[in-house]
């Protein structure tokens, strides 16, 4: 499951996973992203689902990013604690995975841009 979804409907998604990965970036990086792919969108370099404004922005910067609730994210989960994992980035995703079933799944993430 990809995205900020954190419903009821998401639970049973958490109990047929193998792993739980929360990516939890610094806050200023996520403000750097947002921004970048704002800009990207608004200037055509990249295409938007929904209408890109000053205002959409500052929302996602305010309201969803600074507003982000890691600690229900972590309350929803702790039935499945054993297989949750708080990381920063790809690379913290890796090296779980290397512990934990070997270098065999890593293919999933070959070629992955690593951003700032």
């Amino acid at each position: 499951m990809e995205g900020v979804q954190s419903n009821d409907w998401t639970v049973e998604s958490f109990s047929q996973s193998d792993y739980i990965v929360i990516l939890n970036p610094n806050v200023y990086i996520r403000d750097y992203r947002i921004f970048k792919r704002f800009i990207k969108s608004r200037t055509g370099i990249e295409p938007w689902n929904y209408k890109q404004s000053m205002r959409n922005l500052i929302k996602m910067m305010v309201k969803w990013n600074h507003g982000y609730r890691l600690d229900e994210l972590i309350t929803q989960t702790d039935l499945y604690h054993n297989k949750r994992y708080i990381v920063k980035n790809i690379n913290e995703i890796i090296k779980i995975i290397q512990e934990q079933k070997g270098t065999e799944l890593l293919d999933v993430f070959s070629g992955q841009e690593q951003e700032i």
